[in-house]
């Protein structure tokens, strides 16, 4: 009964928390979904929503991001608030070149003004290259054995009249921002995400095998809190005000009052009780599991135990587990202070002779404590 109410109590604690939290989520300065995307905060598809500096487009249902003076668009295949991360689609080859539809632009040229940059974790396929990418040094590799010539065969067949393409991780100050082509180096590319190269048959068949879905990702940085200018731009953000932020000269942020935390992932005011008792709650479930796996434990010993009490001799008899309440008094002389060994928080303990000749310690409870045994 007790567990079951336990389980109850701790049930109802959960459900109403994360009832707040669900209740504070609302509360948000998040867009709306793009189609059946949901657009998580800071990114901002208008001016009314999430972040201005996180702008993202939202056309027919289809999110896009525009980079560096609008000079290509491309479409935002999934989003990660968690990581904080989403992935583009690159663009495709022009129809029958080995051109990428977007060298008018020379490629991907993110805003660095703007919070987002390419991440380390995509794989860099550069095609049509000229002989001046041969001076460059690791970590581009345009030898033989590049992944790039297994993309091309199977992939790519424009390209297959200019042999000279090369394979790249992004990472570093240089790709930060940039994945470029021009007619001085490469004039097509091709990403993927976490990509360790094609499949086996890729590399040593001939027959065409499916590469995975292109695509480059990227990441933003963490949002602070809203900048303000009024009390009134702080409406829609519960539990905050706006004042001056310490950080920037001439700016001001809606701030979190006392007692809440700012949630740069879902971009609100987190009340800090709710936090304290969703850590409480992980406690309590902690220490039910320890709780519980010790409890296992100890019946475990006990029955080990009690086999290898079973399975023991004892002067060619085999050993009892069980004695009466008038065998133990006439082994312990009724508990007589001549036979008391030590006594404790739970109990004193009494040298016992049985009939039989075997010597035991017995111990006796202390008066209405259940805790402790009769040990032997």
């Amino acid at each position: 009964m007790e567990k079951f109410m336990f389980t109850a109590t701790l049930r109802t604690l959960t459900l109403l928390l994360l009832s707040c939290s669900a209740h504070s989520v609302t509360s948000t300065l998040r867009c709306g979904n793009c189609g059946p995307t949901p657009v998580p905060y800071p990114l901002s598809t208008g001016p009314a929503c999430g972040e201005p500096w996180y702008r993202i487009r939202c056309t027919a249902g289809t999110l896009w991001l525009d980079t560096l003076n609008n000079s290509s668009s491309y479409g935002i295949t999934s989003i990660n608030p968690e990581t904080q991360r989403i992935t583009i689609r690159p663009a495709s080859l022009a129809p029958n070149t080995c051109l990428s539809s977007d060298f008018h632009s020379r490629g991907i040229q993110l805003d660095p003004n703007l919070p987002f940059n390419i991440t380390s974790s995509n794989t860099v396929l550069l095609l049509n290259c000229t002989d001046a990418m041969l001076n460059l040094q690791a970590p581009i590799n345009c030898s033989s054995n590049s992944l790039c010539h297994s993309f091309i065969r199977d992939n790519a067949a424009a390209c297959t009249r200019a042999p000279l393409c090369c394979t790249f991780r992004t990472g570093g100050s240089q790709t930060a921002y940039i994945i470029r082509v021009h007619g001085g180096g490469c004039s097509a590319y091709q990403s993927f995400v976490n990509f360790d190269g094609p499949p086996s048959s890729a590399v040593v068949g001939v027959k065409k095998t499916k590469w995975p879905e292109p695509g480059v990702e990227l990441e933003w940085v963490s949002p602070g809190e809203p900048i303000c200018k009024s009390p009134v731009d702080c409406k829609d953000l519960l539990n905050s005000k706006c004042l001056v932020d310490p950080s920037t000269v001439g700016q001001r942020r809606c701030f979190c009052n006392g007692g809440f935390k700012w949630d740069f992932i879902n971009g609100f005011c987190q009340s800090m009780a709710m936090v304290v008792g969703v850590v409480g709650i992980m406690g309590i479930v902690g220490y039910t599991k320890r709780h519980r796996l010790k409890r296992n434990a100890q019946k475990g010993l006990m029955k080990k135990q009690e086999r290898m009490i079973l399975s023991s001799k004892s002067s060619g008899k085999s050993a009892r587990i069980f004695f009466t309440t008038k065998e133990i008094a006439r082994a312990t002389n009724n508990f007589s202070k001549d036979n008391l060994i030590g006594s404790g928080g739970f109990g004193e303990v009494f040298k016992g002779t049985f009939d039989d000749g075997t010597i035991t310690a017995i111990k006796r409870a202390k008066l209405g404590n259940t805790r402790a045994l009769i040990k032997f």
